[in-house]
């Protein structure tokens, strides 16, 4: 069981034998997010905002998995969108608002993206339920391959390759990123939104609009503008692109990159 203190869900960095989660939409974290851990069977084993180094810390001590994890806006929750015109700014992850992911087991950080909610969704669908069960770790699994196989490797440059669609991305207040697998990760986050303000640069939270559709597209493995049943995704403000095709999302404007990153990003973003 988890206690609140030394055992539990609490706010700030990882420690000693602690799991950090973090929620990103980009190359900065999300801010005051209520983060929810719930065991297998459904039932909760706790609850913390993440600090303002976008964090919560989970200690599981032996409960087993699998887990969910929901990051839910409330109010005062922000992050820094690099997308907004015509330099960034700092919006609401606001009420209503929630991203999830979902391991089989505390093996590592974990990040909550909206890759991860994609998984989520292909495997529960995209409405919240009440808690219930999970599936098997074997099950999660699957559609983590399936997602990141079919839709991350599809859709984005072999440069901005990653192996886990739960890797923690680096974050950043500058305007650099380096090469590791987790600043490959932010870069690819921080694309979707720049994808989106480059269609509709009067969106005022471009990063959160293009993940809040992202996600429902994504989870059948297809970026085609529909979700896993068929239907036509809801939104018609953001396009998706086919891979290697992302335009110039490495804008120095917004946030760097190393140029071997930027090398196969080509055409402008056009509608699917």
């Amino acid at each position: 069981d988890w206690v609140a203190g030394d055992t539990g869900v609490g706010a700030g960095a990882d420690g000693e034998g602690g799991v950090g989660i973090q929620v990103s939409l980009g190359v900065s974290p999300v801010v005051g997010a209520v983060v929810t851990v719930r065991k297998a069977d459904g039932t909760t084993l706790g609850s913390a905002p993440t600090g303002s180094d976008g964090r919560v810390t989970l200690k599981a001590c032996d409960t087993a998995g699998p887990f969910l994890v929901e990051a839910q806006g409330v109010s005062g929750a922000t992050y820094f969108d690099a997308a907004v015109r015509p330099a960034g700014a700092r919006v609401a992850f606001g009420a209503g608002t929630s991203m999830r992911a979902v391991v089989p087991a505390l093996s590592a950080n974990i990040g909550v993206t909206p890759w991860t909610e994609a998984v989520v969704q292909r495997l529960l669908g995209a409405s919240k339920p009440a808690p219930g069960p999970l599936p098997s770790a074997s099950a999660i699994d699957e559609a983590h391959r399936y997602v990141r196989d079919n839709a991350y490797r599809t859709l984005l440059p072999d440069a901005l390759g990653i192996d886990s669609l739960t890797l923690l991305p680096a974050t950043t207040s500058s305007a650099t990123l380096a090469d590791s697998a987790s600043d490959r990760y932010a870069l690819a986050l921080a694309a979707l939104g720049e994808v989106a303000a480059m269609f509709n640069a009067s969106l005022p939270t471009p990063a959160l609009s293009a993940a809040q559709q992202f996600a429902v597209d994504a989870a059948d493995g297809r970026i085609d503008g529909r979700a896993a049943d068929g239907s036509a995704v809801a939104s018609v403000e953001i396009v998706w692109v086919p891979a290697n095709a992302f335009g110039s999302v490495c804008s120095a404007r917004s946030f760097g990159c190393r140029a071997s990153s930027c090398a196969t990003f080509a055409a402008a973003p056009h509608r699917v």
